[in-house]
């Protein structure tokens, strides 16, 4: 684009009439000014000769000539603004929380987080007098059995509980409960566990663990003379928490940690009965 501003009022150079224009507007004594430092010679002083006038009104147009031109050629250039560069944000979303962490007292998960270390103290008991009674039971006391698909069906379960560890000394670190059943049940989408077994008569829900081979069950004792269970939480003298794993076709385990109480660990045995 050209700097019409410039030129607008500037006489065309290309017409015999701009020529003259040109020539009868110039200020020649400021342009003998100019050109006296470079023009020392005789031969342009103009009050030597009329020929010295002349040649300082044709350097003078010479360079009214070349300034116009190199005006009327100049062209404004567009100084390029870096446009912004779009800015991508991604945003993280947080760690989903398992639901049983939003159930469960802070004590009962501390509990449960323990559980390897309540096995490996609960078991050493055992061996120094039970030896034999343990290795009989399998797969069923190794911590680290567990299969995949750990849900159990709903249905009825041949069960009984197995204690383990001791607080006390007059409580040995083994005992086995006589059969009972327990029960699978679901509620919406979610299983339900309760337990008739005589002594360990409890009832509550099995939540999902997420990448685990297990379910957390978190329920409460029912207590004497009533049929079910409270609410887990409404009393937490009453609560219990533990994990149900499968450890063979229908055949499961449910391992309640104790706080308080003779024993260390609880394990409950669970057998599918579907004829029972």
């Amino acid at each position: 684009m050209r700097n019409e501003g410039a030129a607008a009022g500037a006489p065309s150079l290309r017409t015999s009439s701009g020529i003259r224009r040109v020539i009868a507007e110039m200020d020649w004594l400021a342009v003998r000014r100019a050109l006296a430092p470079v023009c020392r010679s005789p031969l342009f002083s103009a009050s030597r000769s009329a020929f010295g006038g002349a040649m300082y009104r044709l350097l003078g147009l010479i360079l009214v000539v070349c300034s116009m031109t190199a005006l009327g050629g100049c062209q404004t250039s567009k100084k390029e603004v870096a446009k912004p560069q779009p800015v991508v944000t991604v945003e993280e979303e947080p760690p989903e929380v398992e639901a049983w962490r939003g159930v469960a007292t802070p004590a009962d998960i501390q509990s449960l987080e323990a559980l390897p270390a309540a096995w490996e103290e609960a078991l050493g008991e055992v061996r120094r007098r039970y030896r034999r009674a343990l290795a009989a039971e399998g797969d069923l006391l190794v911590p680290d059995t567990r299969l995949p698909r750990a849900a159990p069906a709903p249905g009825t379960y041949r069960c009984r509980a197995i204690r383990l560890g001791t607080r006390a000394a007059r409580i040995p670190p083994w005992s086995v409960s006589k059969s009972g059943f327990c029960y699978v049940g679901v509620s919406g989408d979610q299983l339900s566990f309760a337990s008739e077994i005589a002594g360990t008569r409890i009832g509550g829900y099995l939540f999902d663990v997420k990448e685990g081979d297990n379910l957390v069950f978190l329920g409460a004792t029912v207590p004497a003379r009533t049929k079910t269970a409270p609410p887990y939480g409404a009393n937490e003298a009453l609560d219990w928490a533990g994990l149900l794993e499968r450890t063979d076709e229908f055949h499961y385990r449910l391992t309640l940690p104790r706080r308080t109480g003779d024993n260390r660990l609880i394990v409950i045995e669970l057998i599918a009965a579907p004829d029972a």
